[in-house]
């Protein structure tokens, strides 16, 4: 048994999927489903990852700043709060606090030019993450959609830049992100507008690639096409009522899958030519 628990494909796929599974029977119909996607989360950390504030290393602000957004995004859904400028802007600021405060230790190394213009990759990333998150406000399927592939991405991600820690995070938010689905594609009642079921996701893609560039050897260059993920899910075009909610998903999902391929390709491609 504890070999089996041991197991990465069950820690960071089978195990989370399943803890998603519960939440969303528990929480379906309801506002708390923004915390859907971080069960699995919860369960690859607690199982293979462990959090220890003593040291606090990068990885464990990522958890922490993941976590901290979900609980953001329950408060503002439960008080109904909805995705206009003033709450955007607040949004996107406190991302690029937690973006800088993650990579401080790493800018304390800089110094002149490389700092600023880290810095202001740094924050430029995590506004336009957090911005192109609201893009699928109201459409909880299609943010979720785009939630699996975020997570799957950065499971190829993680591997490509040395950062097991975040491939298996990732792996278990795109597994949950996944039961997600399948639990809203299982209901009948109509969607509840969830405005902000995309920030936890945000926050992830937002921290863990800063954790996998700056700490690990992914290429930043990689993480440029990641915010047309979220993005596709905007420029296709409203589902009607006459199209089955699976198949926008489906659109949903290939449409996200285009800059999450280029984002792979950016991380492996220069890699590949120069070893040949």
């Amino acid at each position: 048994m504890n070999d089996l628990l041991s197991n990465p494909a069950m820690q960071s796929g089978v195990l989370p999927a399943l803890a998603a599974a519960l939440a969303a029977a528990l929480f379906a119909r309801t506002r708390a489903l923004v915390l859907v996607p971080l069960a699995g989360l919860a369960v690859v950390v607690w199982l293979a990852l462990g959090l220890t504030l003593e040291p606090l290393t990068a990885r464990s602000k990522l958890v922490l700043g993941v976590a901290a957004a979900g609980a953001i995004a329950l408060v503002l859904e439960l008080l109904q709060v909805r995705a206009r400028a003033p709450a955007r802007v607040l949004l996107a600021v406190l991302a690029a606090a937690g973006a800088l405060w993650i990579g401080v230790r790493v800018l304390q190394q800089l110094e002149g030019v490389p700092l600023w213009t880290t810095s202001l990759l740094l924050v430029a990333y995590a506004v336009a993450m957090v911005e192109a998150s609201h893009t699928g406000a109201g459409d909880e399927l299609r943010t979720l959609t785009v939630g699996v592939v975020l997570g799957f991405a950065f499971g190829a991600l993680g591997l490509q830049g040395a950062s097991a820690s975040v491939a298996m995070m990732g792996i278990a938010l795109g597994a949950s992100c996944a039961i997600g689905v399948l639990a809203l594609l299982w209901r009948t009642r109509a969607p509840l507008g969830l405005a902000f079921v995309g920030l936890p996701l945000a926050a992830f893609a937002v921290f863990a690639g800063e954790v996998a560039s700056l700490t690990g050897e992914l290429p930043a260059r990689a993480l440029a096409p990641l915010p047309l993920v979220a993005l596709a899910a905007r420029w296709l075009p409203p589902r009607r009522q006459s199209t089955p909610a699976w198949r926008d998903a489906l659109v949903t999902l290939l449409a996200g899958a285009v800059p999450a391929a280029a984002a792979l390709a950016l991380a492996v491609w220069p890699r590949g030519a120069a070893s040949g």
